[in-house]
């Protein structure tokens, strides 16, 4: 089963408290960080949330202490998914996959993506040697 990206209800009490977020805004995080709820449309999101949809839009586009809690929320959330994500890297690593096996050692250090490109052009005289090869002529 698919690792399902979820707040912890205590961290969204710590992060609405840290940043001073309004009775409102705490509800929209409430629903926004729910993984069925992701996908909704903004009006059955701020429906749940007990919200209008101006308000809605005023949280997300206005409000600074707001968008700072949903930040830091969202980057928890990804942050606590990495640990599944690498996991299934490894596996799929380790059933052969030069793609997979090629990330894993990318990301653990021990080999780095390099390219080395060696570009050479002749372009003919340049125009100090133009000028001594005409003053040659001229002499």
């Amino acid at each position: 089963m698919p690792h399902k990206i979820t707040a912890i209800p205590v961290m969204i009490d710590q992060v609405t408290a840290k940043y001073d977020v309004t009775d409102a805004g705490y509800r929209l995080l409430e629903v926004v960080t729910r993984p069925e709820c992701r996908s909704m449309p903004v009006v059955k999101q701020a429906e749940l949330a007990g919200i209008s949809t101006p308000t809605y839009y005023t949280l997300f586009n206005k409000d600074d202490r707001f968008k700072a809690a949903y930040k830091e929320l969202m980057q928890a959330m990804l942050l606590s998914a990495s640990g599944p994500a690498v996991q299934a890297l490894a596996d799929q690593a380790s059933k052969g996959d030069t793609a997979a096996i090629k990330m894993v050692l990318e990301a653990a250090g021990v080999i780095t993506a390099t390219q080395v490109v060696k570009h050479e052009m002749d372009i003919g005289p340049n125009l100090v040697e133009m000028y001594k090869a005409r003053q040659k002529q001229l002499d």
